[in-house]
């Protein structure tokens, strides 16, 4: 039994945060590597363990209500267990004993230290070409015009530099690159080449050291207008623009639009509507964010099997999306 104070700090000179999460949460395997929540349902992986100023933090991307959380604290949400109880648990589990917690000396693991990997990127662009019209024009109704506006180019490679490894490049059959603040070099990189694991990969997820928030689209926004719809990706906010309509979107679903931009918009225009999937993890955060902002809030109907617009679009084909779009605005709500 401890008779003495356990401190975090102690404990981590034991024992490093890597340890434990893997102790604790058995899905993760590697730092910066997606897997799945063993909290909740979660097909398609959207937890990861990431580095942020010496401390490890995990993130469900697909729970609206999740927060950022060290080991401690996400081993206190998994049992339902106070902080302290679970410092206490850590330390009975590795066998850290009072003599250990009490003298620095007998620490087995002092030197573990977590930094965030910088990641910059450098890409060669092609010309558009007829798999790129496959893609963009025939399943969506892109035109080289369309993917211009919105700063969506053909790469013929990519190269890759973080910190901490040597310089790569990749050459994919099928590359494209969202440049979604040339002034602060965010990019977002989408793959559709078997040869290559990743889909998708970028840093249009970051916040400057600023404070500026980037959106998917918003530089693409006119001063004015009647009607803006915010939906779930640039992909959608591209169908959309060829269907009519202005729209951006935000890095995710999950998130709180910032309020700052909210408000600016609401100056800028007559009427915004949410448009995010119909699925749990875009039902959560679209109606999170129409009660927080007070914003109406549309989605494809459930019978038609279908979650988003650019997947409405590809089945059904420009003028049947045009006449849901009517139908869906119409009868927006609030949630």
């Amino acid at each position: 039994m401890f008779t003495t104070s356990i401190k975090k700090e102690t404990i981590l000179n034991a024992i490093s945060q890597e340890e434990i999460f893997k102790r604790y949460c058995p899905n993760f395997k590697k730092i910066n590597i997606k897997f799945s929540s063993e909290i909740r349902n979660d097909p398609k992986p959207s937890c990861v363990i990431a580095p942020y100023n010496g401390v490890l933090w995990y993130k469900d991307f697909g729970d609206t209500n999740s927060k950022a959380m060290d080991c401690f604290s996400y081993i206190s949400y998994k049992y339902n267990i106070s902080y302290y109880k679970a410092l206490r648990l850590v330390a009975g589990d590795f066998f850290i004993d009072t003599e250990v917690l009490k003298n620095p000396k007998l620490n087995r693991n002092n030197s573990t230290k977590y930094t965030k990997v910088e990641t910059s990127y450098e890409f060669k662009i092609r010309k558009y070409s007829i798999i790129d019209k496959e893609y963009w024009g025939d399943k969506y109704g892109f035109t080289p015009e369309t993917l211009k506006h919105f700063n969506i180019f053909p790469v013929k490679s990519i190269t890759i530099k973080k910190s901490d490894k040597q310089p790569f490049t990749i050459a994919p059959k099928r590359g494209y690159v969202y440049i979604i603040s040339k002034e602060y070099s965010i990019y977002k990189f989408l793959i559709l080449d078997d040869n290559y694991p990743l889909k998708w990969f970028g840093n249009s997820g970051i916040t400057s050291k600023d404070g500026h928030v980037f959106y998917e689209g918003y530089e693409q926004l006119p001063n004015k207008g009647d009607l803006l719809i915010i939906t779930k990706s640039l992909k959608d906010a591209g169908v959309l623009y060829t269907l009519g309509y202005i729209s951006f979107s935000p890095n995710s679903e999950s998130v709180i639009l910032d309020d700052d931009i909210v408000s600016d918009l609401k100056n800028r225009f007559n009427r915004i509507i949410l448009f995010y999937d119909n699925d749990s993890p875009g039902i959560k955060g679209s109606t999170k964010n129409s009660k927080h902002h007070k914003l109406e809030q549309i989605f494809i109907p459930i019978e038609y099997n279908i979650k988003d617009i650019s997947d409405f679009r590809e089945k059904y084909g420009e003028l049947k999306s045009k006449e849901l779009m009517i139908d869906l605005i119409k009868n927006a709500s609030y949630a």
